[in-house]
């Protein structure tokens, strides 16, 4: 199952992108190997294109777990009565399709919001801002299940010491929810690197992100360039998921 979905897959997307025209492996067709593919890369816009996801992968999971643990303290460890109601709109944006975001968000920019803003022509602003938005359903679900296995004794021994909500959060739930917070980050960073959809369709000269790059070159009909350019992404995202794994296997503990 690996191999079908994994590594041929990407064994395809190599060989393509180091062929000069799609032709079937054969010995014959090793001889026609080249890096020509690679050098007509637009590398400037994928750099551009790097350069916006890079802003997305640090930005919007630091986000999201703020506006997530807020969410979730209220919602867990409040009495308020805006808790259930606060719970039921962080868990919308889970059913419904992330393409209507994109569009509402859209609408907002080009009928709502001053165009001095800059919001879509000039910035990734509100790429990010949908990005948050569709991932904090995901965030708060993690903090839910994290702050209810902590007993609330803990919150009021901080109070006792003098603590208010804000140093309770920070002194004590978040380190006893470091692993947590740990997870999300990883996965909502990884998550946005990837994401396509939502990116291509808000997406203008400036805040091209790497995912919209490449397929801006499939679609203009360079598959090599875009195969290659894919590669390189991939070279990119590995790292971080190996760390992704590496964390993980850190974490888990023998219960012996």
């Amino acid at each position: 199952v690996i191999a079908m979905t994994t590594v041929l897959p990407l064994l395809a997307l190599a060989w393509v992108s180091f062929t000069p025209y799609m032709q079937v492996p054969s010995a014959a067709a090793i001889q026609t190997l080249t890096l020509n593919n690679f050098r007509a890369v637009p590398w400037g816009t994928f750099m551009t294109g790097l350069y916006n996801s890079a802003i997305l992968f640090f930005s919007v999971p630091a986000i999201s777990i703020i506006l997530g643990l807020a969410i979730s303290w209220i919602v867990v460890r409040s009495k308020w009565r805006v808790g259930r109601p606060f719970d039921v709109v962080a868990f919308l944006p889970h059913v419904i399709p992330h393409l209507i975001f994109a569009v509402g968000a859209y609408l907002l920019v080009i009928f709502w919001l001053p165009a001095r803003w800059g919001l879509f022509e000039r910035s990734i602003g509100i790429i990010m801002i949908v990005y948050i938005v569709t991932r904090i359903s995901f965030v708060t679900r993690m903090f839910n299940s994290g702050l209810v296995q902590i007993h609330e004794e803990l919150d009021e021994a901080g109070y006792v010491a003098g603590l208010g909500p804000v140093g309770v959060i920070r002194k004590i739930l978040a380190p006893l929810l470091s692993a947590t917070i740990l997870y999300t980050w990883l996965w909502s960073a990884l998550l946005s690197l990837r994401e396509l959809t939502m990116a291509a369709f808000l997406s203008s000269r400036d805040n091209q992100t790497l995912p919209v790059v490449v397929f801006g070159l499939w679609r203009d009909g360079r598959f090599h360039q875009a195969a290659a350019a894919f590669l390189a992404f991939i070279a990119v995202l590995t790292p971080l998921i190996l760390l992704y794994f590496a964390i993980g296997r850190g974490h888990i503990r023998s219960p012996d």
